[in-house]
C-alpha cells in the first residue's frame, strides 16, 4: 500500500506493523470518549438567538466608490508685483510711503497700488526741468531776431564802452603832459578839479534820469503782474491735461456702463425664455422630489421587508425620479438666470455712478481751464509797448549814468595823479604805464561789445539754431530719464485683477527678495484644487471624474468640479508616497478664494441596483474574504464542518469562489479538491481557515465572496450572496444574543 506524504507530495510505501495491545485499548477508549462527547454537545448544548439587529437581509442598492482627501485652493496664473529698478533708483532699501490697495480688491489696469521715497530723485527732476526752461530759452533767442530792446541793450554798452575808452585816453594824456612837463603849475591843477567838479554835476544829473526812468517803469508795469503771467501756462496746459483724462476716463466708463445694459439685457431675455420654458417645471420641483423621496421609501421599506421576487416600486421610483431630476434641473437654471441678472443689476448701477462721477469731474476741470484762460487773457490786454518802452529808457539813463561815472573817475583820477606828481616826480612813469593800459582794456572792451551788438542785430543762423536745439533735446532728454526715475517710485497695476497678498505698510523698507503685492487675474474663474492622494488609491483616479469639496469658510455649502490631471512626480510624506491630483472648482457666486482648505471627495466608480452589503459586515480569515450567513428557516447549511472544524474548501483555479457560491443552494464539496490535498496559506483549505466554523450559533456558516465597488457605507458583492440571505453585521465573536433552552450562554467564542 503506498501514500502520498502531506508535506512533498510523494508517494511512499506504507507497511503495516504489529502494534501492542495497550496502544489498541487506548485508541478503543478515545473513539468511545469522543462519541458521548459529540452526543452530548447535540442535545445539552443551547441554541443561541440572534438578535434582529445584528441582522442585515442582502438586497439591491446603489454604491458609489470614493476617494476622500484633504485639498488646497489655488490659482494657476499669479504675478509678483514690486517696484521697478533703474540706474538713479535702487528700489531695494527704499522706504514705503503709501499703501493703496488691500487683499481681495480687485484693481484695474494702471491703478496706483503703492509708492516708496522720492526724496532722492526729485531734485534731479527739479534740476533737469531748469536746464530744459534755459535751453528753451537759447533756442527762443537763436530762433527769433533780436526785439529793439535787447538791440538799445548792446548799443548802450558800446556806447558805454566808448566813454570808458574815452576816458582812459585822456587819462593818458594826461599822464603823458604831466609825465613830460616836469614842472606841473598851479593851472594843471586847478583844471583837473575844474573838470572833476563838472563830471560830479554830470552824474547827478544821469543818476536823476535813472530814478526818473524807474519810476516810468514801475508806472508802466502797474497793470501787469509778471509772475502771474508766467505760471499761467503751466496751469493751463494742467487744466487741459486734466480735463483730456477726464474725458478719456468717461469714455472708458461709459464703455463699460454700455457692456454692462447690454450683458443686463441679454441675460433679462435668457431669463425670460428660461421661465417660458421652465417655470412650470421648477414650480412643481418641490412636489416631484416629495414624490420620489415617497417611492423611494416604499422601494426601500419593500426590500427590507425581504420580499420575493421583482421590486414592485422599481417602476415608480424610476420615474419619480427622472422628473424630480428634470424638474431640479429646470429650478437650478432659473436659480442661476436670477443670480446673473442680479449680478448685471449691481454692474450697471456701478457703471452708472462712475459715468456720473466722470461728467462732474470734466465739468470742474472745465471750470478750471475757463478761469485760467480768461485771466491770461486779462493779463494779456496790458500794452506790452509800454512797459518795453519804459525798460529802454531805464537801460539807456542807466548806461548814461554809467558814462558820466567813468568820465568823474577819470577826472579825479588825473586830478589825483597832477597832485601826486606835484608831490612825487618819481611816480610820473608809473602813471603813464597804468593809464596806457587802461587804454588798452578799454580798446578791448570796445571791441567786445561791438562784436555783441553785431551778433545781435545779425539774423539767426541755421547753425545757431541746430545748436541750440541740440541743447534742448538733451535737457529734455535728461528730463525725462529724472522724470521716468519718479516714476518708478509709483507701483501701477499691470493688469487687472484681485490682490491675493500683500507684505508691506508705510514705513517698511523694500526688499528686493520679497514682491510688494500678489496679482491674480483668474482668482473668480480659473480656481484650481491640489490634492494628495496615497498610491494605494491613485489607481483609481482618471481625468473627467467628478468631484465634490466643502471649505470651512461654507461648511454648509458642496462644490463641485471635476479631475483635470494626475501629476507624474509624487513626494513622501510621512513615510506615504503621495501623488497630486489637480480638479477645477466651479466658482459661480465668487466665494472660494486661493488658499482656501478644501475636504475633497473623488467619485471613481457608480453601479446601480446592484447587490450590496453595509461594509462592517465583511469579515477576513486569512486572505479569504467573506460574512457570516445565517441559514433561512427550513433550509440545511452547506456542510462544512467536520471533526477537525471547517471543511478544507478551496477557491478552484483563479482564487475565485466556486461556481454557486457557498450558499444554501451549493454543492458541499463544490469547487473544492479532494480532502487531505494541498492548500495555499490562508486559503480554505489552510490551517488558518481550519477553525472557522468552530463556535458559530446553528445556521450559521462563513460564505467567502467577491467584492465590486467599496461606498463609503455599502460594498458591491459580485458572487457568493443572493437576494434576501440574512448576514451578521458583527462577528460571531461580539454577539450578545441570549441563550435558549438551556443553562448556558452563547457568548461568541470557541466552545
Amino acid at each position: 500500500m503506498a501514500v502520498r506524504t502531506p508535506l512533498t507530495g510523494k508517494v511512499v510505501p506504507f507497511r503495516f506493523r504489529r502494534l501492542p495491545h495497550r496502544w489498541l485499548w487506548g485508541v478503543g477508549i478515545g473513539v468511545v470518549l469522543a462519541g458521548g462527547a459529540v452526543a452530548y454537545w447535540r442535545t445539552h448544548i443551547p441554541v443561541s438567538t440572534i438578535p434582529p439587529g445584528d441582522l442585515y437581509t442582502v438586497g439591491y442598492a446603489d454604491v458609489t466608490q470614493t476617494i476622500t482627501a484633504p485639498g488646497t485652493l489655488q490659482a494657476p496664473q499669479q504675478i509678483d508685483l514690486s517696484f521697478s529698478q533703474t540706474a538713479g533708483l535702487s528700489s531695494a532699501n527704499e522706504i514705503v510711503t503709501a499703501i493703496y490697495a488691500k487683499i481681495n480688491q480687485h484693481v484695474k489696469a494702471g491703478q496706483i497700488l503703492a509708492r516708496i521715497s522720492d526724496s532722492s530723485v526729485l531734485p534731479e527732476v527739479q534740476s533737469a526741468q531748469a536746464a530744459v526752461n534755459s535751453a528753451e530759452a537759447n533756442l527762443q533767442k537763436a530762433e527769433e531776431p533780436a526785439t529793439p530792446q535787447q538791440i538799445a541793450v548792446a548799443q548802450a554798452a558800446v556806447q558805454a564802452a566808448q566813454t570808458a575808452l574815452q576816458g582812459a585816453e585822456r587819462q593818458y594824456q594826461d599822464a603823458l603832459a604831466v609825465y613830460n612837463d616836469q614842472l606841473p603849475t598851479e593851472q594843471t591843477i586847478a583844471q583837473a578839479e575844474t573838470q572833476v567838479q563838472q563830471d560830479q554835476a554830470a552824474l547827478q544829473a544821469a543818476e536823476a534820469n535813472v530814478a526818473a526812468a524807474q519810476n516810468k517803469l514801475q508806472q508802466a508795469e502797474a497793470g501787469a503782474s509778471t509772475s502771474s503771467a508766467n505760471s499761467l501756462p503751466e496751469t493751463i496746459q494742467s487744466d487741459q491735461q486734466a480735463l483730456q483724462a477726464a474725458q478719456q476716463q468717461l469714455k472708458v466708463d461709459q464703455q463699460t456702463l454700455q457692456n454692462a445694459q447690454t450683458n443686463l439685457q441679454n441675460d433679462q431675455q435668457q431669463l425670460q425664455q428660461d421661465q417660458q420654458l421652465y417655470g412650470a417645471l421648477a414650480a412643481q420641483y418641490p412636489q416631484d422630489e416629495q414624490a420620489y423621496q415617497q417611492a423611494l421609501e416604499n422601494y426601500n421599506s419593500w426590500n427590507e421587508q425581504a420580499h420575493a421576487g421583482t421590486n414592485p416600486y422599481s417602476t415608480v421610483l424610476s420615474n419619480t425620479q427622472t422628473i424630480a431630476s428634470q424638474a431640479y434641473s429646470a429650478y437650478q437654471t432659473l436659480q442661476s438666470d436670477q443670480s446673473k441678472v442680479q449680478s448685471d443689476e449691481t454692474a450697471v448701477l456701478t457703471a452708472q455712478k462712475a459715468v456720473a462721477q466722470d461728467q462732474a469731474q470734466i465739468q470742474a476741470d472745465q471750470a478750471n481751464l475757463t478761469a485760467a484762460q480768461t485771466q491770461l487773457q486779462n493779463l494779456q490786454e496790458t500794452n506790452p509797448l509800454s512797459v518795453q518802452a519804459a525798460q529802454i529808457a531805464l537801460q539807456q539813463a542807466q548806461a548814461s549814468e554809467a558814462q558820466a561815472q567813468a568820465q568823474l573817475n577819470g577826472a579825479e583820477t588825473s586830478l589825483k595823479l597832477a597832485q601826486e606828481v606835484a608831490n612825487d616826480k618819481a611816480s610820473a612813469k608809473q602813471t603813464l604805464d597804468q593809464a596806457k593800459n587802461a587804454v588798452a582794456q578799454d580798446e578791448a572792451a570796445l571791441q567786445q561789445a561791438e562784436a555783441n551788438l553785431a551778433e545781435t542785430e545779425a539774423p539767426p543762423t541755421p547753425a545757431t539754431i541746430a545748436a541750440a536745439q541740440a541743447q534742448v533735446q538733451s535737457a529734455e532728454a535728461q528730463l525725462e530719464s529724472a522724470q521716468a526715475t519718479e516714476a518708478d517710485t509709483v507701483l501701477r497695476a499691470p493688469i487687472s485683477g484681485v490682490i491675493v497678498a500683500s507684505n508691506y505698510q508705510p514705513g517698511d523698507t523694500i526688499s528686493s527678495s520679497t514682491p510688494v503685492f500678489v496679482l491674480d487675474s483668474t482668482v473668480k474663474n480659473g480656481l484650481q484644487i491640489s490634492v494628495d492622494v496615497p498610491e494605494a488609491d491613485i489607481g483609481q483616479v482618471h481625468a473627467g471624474e467628478p468631484v465634490e469639496f466643502t471649505v470651512p469658510a461654507y461648511p454648509n455649502q458642496t462644490f463641485t468640479g471635476t479631475v483635470l490631471e494626475v501629476e507624474p512626480n509624487p513626494e513622501v510624506v510621512n513615510n506615504v508616497t503621495e501623488y497630486t491630483v489637480l480638479t477645477s472648482a466651479n466658482n459661480p457666486n465668487g466665494k472660494l478664494l486661493p488658499g482656501m482648505t478644501a475636504n475633497v471627495t473623488i467619485v471613481t466608480g457608480t453601479a446601480k441596483h446592484v447587490l450590496a452589503v453595509p461594509a462592517v459586515a465583511i469579515q477576513t480569515l486569512g486572505n479569504i474574504t467573506g460574512v457570516y450567513v445565517k441559514a433561512q428557516p427550513g433550509s440545511t447549511p452547506p456542510r462544512r464542518f467536520s471533526a477537525n472544524g471547517f471543511h478544507r474548501h478551496a477557491f478552484s483555479g483563479s482564487g475565485g469562489p466556486p461556481a454557486g457560491g457557498f450558499g444554501p443552494g451549493a454543492a458541499a464539496g463544490s469547487g473544492a479538491p479532494a480532502a487531505g490535498s494541498g492548500a495555499a496559506p490562508g486559503a480554505a483549505g489552510s490551517p488558518a481557515f481550519a477553525g472557522a466554523g468552530r463556535g458559530l450559533p446553528a445556521g450559521v456558516y462563513f460564505q467567502p465572496i467577491t467584492t465590486g465597488l467599496f461606498g463609503s457605507n455599502l460594498v458591491q458583492v459580485t458572487h457568493g450572496l443572493s437576494a434576501g440571505e440574512q448576514i451578521l453585521l458583527v462577528p460571531p465573536s461580539q454577539l450578545a444574543a441570549v441563550t435558549q433552552g438551556g443553562p448556558g450562554r452563547f457568548r461568541g467564542g470557541l466552545l
